[in-house]
């Protein structure tokens, strides 16, 4: 991922990946075994192979690969290339069209058909319209050629000379049926692998260079097994940066031994989910080896990112929002081991206060038992001081506009404040503007 960063490499590598790509896509598409004209496309379609394999291989010879993962695929590139396999290819795609290139032939056409006849010594009449016009040539032209999508050709009649060329010049035409019969999977199945899976890492990096030009940080993190602390600095959700005119608020996590679990409270649409969301998401992303947003961080290598998060109530399980968390909830533990990552969001909101927070302490108690690493967003104050391995978080307003969201999530005990009244000023909804418009 680092060396792909390096813009020329990333474009040589890309450029590759995607002709290749393109090249068995359009050879799937072939019928050879009905058709001359796909013969013949299957043998164009081996030259545009081997062209790019061969200015793929010149770009390698003049770089430095550093990673392993590109040092290996350079050294392998330049044993395909010099291989008996790749040039017996090379050598049969150039004596097929070399019995191709000294054919000659007349074309034959009238009002109705076109046909072949032998070639006997014919003037060459393309010569004498070039030669003829000649004179009128003053200086360099305006050129009014249009780029078109696709090659021009009419596959019936193109397909009719072909038929009949294979009867005048049955040689060459057993040539090209052999060369087809042989070559038809002419693509080495490691290049083919090599250049699927290479797009994610490019896409990617794609996603990221975006994203930076709009101040945006990533970073490799530091990984371990079971660290002592987990550090990630400016981080964010990549969904929500993402989206279009978007305002991102980056934030700082810090967990020390015997810190596992944040305990994440405060008002409703302070970024709490968000910030929950960005931290399984840090995880996944560094169990793939990429680059992750944010500027530092040290993470656990995870074994599963396991998320439960609030979802409206469906009538055709035939069970209350209760019962789903609960069954969900325990799932969610029955996977959960010490290098897990759990997160989750605002559950137990459908029971009473002291239900919840009884239900709340045993999902902590649950969670701190397995060792795993947690982020909870929860409206239960309680459970943010329960154990000493537990971080309390809140999501902060403006000092001086308690209804203005910051979206910055700090260390700091839950404050007990109730941030509804804030809300309910904010839409003119709080008791003293509804009895001024109610003019009591």
């Amino acid at each position: 991922m680092r060396e792909l960063e390096d813009n020329n490499k990333r474009w040589w590598i890309r450029t590759f990946a995607d002709e290749i790509l393109l090249l068995e896509s359009e050879i799937n598409a072939l019928n050879w075994r009905r058709s001359f004209l796909d013969r013949g496309r299957l043998l164009d379609l081996c030259e545009s192979y081997i062209s790019a394999l061969g200015t793929l291989s010149r770009f390698v010879e003049k770089v430095q690969f550093s990673s392993e993962g590109l040092s290996r695929f350079a050294s392998f590139l330049d044993d395909y290339c010099t291989g008996s396999e790749f040039l017996s290819l090379c050598a049969a795609v150039s004596k097929t069209r070399e019995s191709f290139a000294s054919l000659k032939y007349c074309l034959i056409l009238d009002k109705d058909s076109i046909g072949v006849k032998n070639y006997e010594q014919e003037a060459d009449l393309s010569m004498k319209v070039q030669i003829l016009f000649r004179k009128f040539q003053q200086g360099k032209s305006e050129g009014y050629r249009k780029q078109i999508s696709e090659d021009p050709c009419s596959e019936t009649a193109e397909s009719e000379i072909l038929e009949a060329l294979s009867k005048d010049f049955p040689e060459a035409f057993s040539n090209l049926d052999c060369f087809c019969k042989r070559y038809s999977e002419f693509i080495d199945p490691l290049l083919l692998e090599f250049s699927e899976e290479v797009q994610f890492p490019i896409s990617w990096l794609d996603l990221t260079d975006n994203l930076r030009e709009n101040g945006l940080g990533f970073c490799y993190p530091s990984l371990g097994c079971q660290p002592h602390s987990i550090q990630a600095m400016g981080f964010f959700d990549i969904a929500l940066a993402l989206k279009p005119k978007t305002r991102i608020v980056t934030n700082n996590l810090l967990l020390t031994d015997p810190e596992r679990i944040m305990v994440i409270t405060g008002p409703n649409q302070g970024g709490k989910t968000t910030f929950a969301r960005a931290f399984g998401q840090i995880h996944y992303l560094a169990s793939l080896g990429i680059c992750i947003p944010g500027s530092q961080a040290s993470l656990v290598i995870a074994d599963h990112v396991l998320t439960h998060f609030g979802r409206e109530e469906d009538i055709s399980e035939l069970c209350g929002n209760l019962q789903d968390d609960l069954v969900r909830l325990h799932d969610l533990l029955e996977k959960a081991t010490s290098r897990s990552i759990i997160i989750i969001s605002e559950i137990f909101a459908s029971t009473t206060l002291d239900d919840a927070q009884d239900l709340g302490l045993k999902m902590m108690e649950a969670i701190i038992r397995c060792g795993a690493h947690a982020a909870i967003v929860t409206f239960l104050d309680k459970i943010a001081t329960c154990s000493d391995s537990v971080a309390s978080m809140m999501s902060t307003v403006a000092a001086d506009q308690p209804e203005k969201r910051t979206f910055k999530i700090v260390r700091k005990p839950p404050d007990g404040i109730d941030y509804a009244i804030s809300l309910a000023k904010r839409h003119g909804l709080d008791y003293q503007q509804i009895r001024r418009r109610l003019g009591l």
